[in-house]
């Protein structure tokens, strides 16, 4: 007996799938959407309805399954080309951060819609979206939205690789590089990770799996646009034992109540005098003349005045920020104040200094603890300052960039989001560390950072005109001359010894910071001797109101 022909009511609509739209490769966002267009005449709420019914059941990327996302989330962003998008087409592998033109028209990516100005997927969710480009397309184009067989084979093959690059990942055990510090004197809340295990999100994902397996597939990887590095991975292969943890008083070691650890003093002078010569290096190679780096005190230096005063060159900027890094981190925690604290970083964004590890462990089965080599933890240590000052350096041209931008408008109180530093991604940044049984396996790039960075001619006049061997507007803590055999025990000794000597900065005050009561209590600390709590010091040279 045939079925009856179902007539389609207000209370009991017919839904479309939109067989004809569809394409082999389709993401969530691209089944939501041919949805959208096959029924135009649905409500918002029976639209979503219908989706969650069929829709979200019926995705073919293989490679979405492994990273599955909701078109309708306002958390969710899209990449998509704009040409891709009039045609309904949009495959998972488009949110790649390492796939820099679109595959097919090797056109720029792109969050938002370049007619509307709205995301990609605002459309999903408006009551009546008017948009061609990102809503419905016109009817007479519907019909010739096919494209050639050869980008969907090679689109399907980047799909299947990428996933069974996850599938191998998955067998493999990666243990997390704990540093001593951070765990048994935490410095809460100032430091962030530099290196990171290779993962989909980042721009140099592909390119690393593609190395492990010999860089045979780099020629078609660059066909489809995807991010390449022709360099081979390292390979650094490094015995553990097993590590116990100082006492304190008596208790083992326990996260919450950590023992202070205290690295070696003659440890501590060599890994930094490693660390000034690579510095210095560097510098003698790009700049080419003697330069004197210069360690100011760059608390009190306010954007407009990089602009206006006097400030040091970028290298000395730069320098300044690497020397109280690694003064919070090794020598001295209360030095200077935190990164937040200064009214550069707090222009510009920049909360978090790079983590510089100078000894790491693992833990391994049953709370055991292990840790690597004395050799492998010194070029650990060495590749992070690396990374940091080239870091710094990334972090001073950019603030010069900004104050010299005369459209740029500075403010007493607080500084706007839009001038926020954002480090690009860097080869460099990813580890692979593995563990096979009683060795720890560390693939990567021999290049850092501080080795691939250049600078243009005009940063270099700059910096050989610095006027911070004239006069600056800030004071100069410690300096060392650009000579890398200049660099030994005694001058790690003197910047060790003048900073444990040296009580504490002088505060600086503005004008809009300072009170009557602020004034008085400070002027009865330094009669009594009374050491002001960090949270008030803080308030001393911080740019906003109390």
């Amino acid at each position: 007996m045939k079925p009856e022909h179902q007539k389609s009511t207000p209370c009991n609509t017919i839904m479309n799938q939109g067989h004809t739209l569809a394409h082999p490769l389709q993401s969530r966002y691209a089944i939501a959407r041919r949805l959208m267009v096959a029924n135009p005449t649905l409500s918002l709420f029976k639209y979503k309805a219908f989706y969650e019914r069929v829709g979200r059941f019926e995705s073919a990327d293989s490679f979405e399954q492994l990273n599955p996302s909701h078109p309708f989330s306002l958390c969710f962003r899209v990449r998509q080309c704009t040409a891709c998008a009039k045609q309904l087409f949009h495959p998972a592998v488009y949110g790649l951060p390492a796939l820099g033109l679109c595959p097919i028209h090797h056109t720029q990516f792109s969050e938002k819609c370049p007619d509307c100005g709205e995301y990609w997927n605002h459309a999903l969710t408006a009551r009546s979206p008017h948009c061609q480009t990102c809503g419905s397309p016109p009817y007479e184009t519907l019909g010739h939205l096919s494209l050639k067989k050869a980008v969907y084979r090679n689109l399907t093959w980047l799909d299947k690789w990428l996933v069974s690059c996850e599938n191998t990942r998955e067998t493999q055990l990666y243990p997390a590089l704990l540093d001593i510090y951070q765990q048994l004197r935490p410095t809460v809340g100032i430091e962030r990770p530099l290196f990171t295990q290779p993962y989909v999100q980042h721009s140099f994902y592909v390119a690393f799996e593609s190395q492990e397996r010999g860089g045979t597939h780099n020629r078609r990887l660059k066909k489809l646009n995807v991010v390449t590095v022709d360099q081979p991975l390292k390979t650094r292969i490094t015995c553990l034992t097993r590590w116990h943890p100082p006492l304190f008083h008596g208790i083992s070691y326990d996260s919450e109540n950590a023992p202070p650890y205290i690295a070696p003093k003659s440890v501590l002078i060599s890994f930094v005098g490693l660390a000034l010569r690579r510095i210095l290096r560097w510098q003698r190679d790009l700049v080419g003349i003697k330069h004197t780096l210069n360690w100011h005190d760059i608390r009190a230096i306010r954007p407009e005045q990089i602009r206006e005063g006097s400030p040091p060159c970028m290298l000395c900027l730069a320098f300044s920020f690497w020397c109280q890094a690694i003064t919070l981190k090794l020598i001295r925690p209360d030095f200077g104040g935190q990164p937040g604290e200064h009214e550069l970083c707090r222009f510009t964004g920049y909360t978090t200094y790079p983590r510089i590890p100078q000894g790491v462990y693992i833990e391994g089965d049953h709370g055991k603890l292990y840790r690597p080599s004395a050799s492998f933890e010194r070029w650990l240590f060495l590749r992070s300052t690396d990374m940091a000052f080239s870091e710094f350096v990334g972090l001073a041209a950019w603030i010069y960039d900004q104050t010299a931008d005369e459209n740029v408008r500075f403010r007493q109180t607080t500084y706007s989001q839009r001038h926020s530093f954002c480090f690009p991604d860097h080869p460099s940044d990813l580890l692979e560390v593995t563990k096979q049984k009683k060795q720890l396996r560390a693939k990567y790039w021999a290049d850092t950072r501080l080795t691939s960075l250049t600078l243009p001619q005009n940063r270099l006049k700059r910096i050989m005109r610095c006027p911070a061997i004239l006069k600056c507007d800030c004071e100069r803590i410690w300096s060392i001359d650009p000579d890398p055999a200049s660099v030994g025990r005694s001058k790690i000794n003197e910047l060790v010894g003048k900073i444990l000597q040296k009580n504490d900065l002088i505060p600086y005050r503005y004008q809009w910071t300072i009170t009557d009561y602020t004034i008085e209590r400070l002027a009865r600390a330094q009669k009594d001797m009374v050491v002001l709590p960090s949270c008030y010091h803080s308030t001393l040279w911080r740019g906003s109101l109390l």
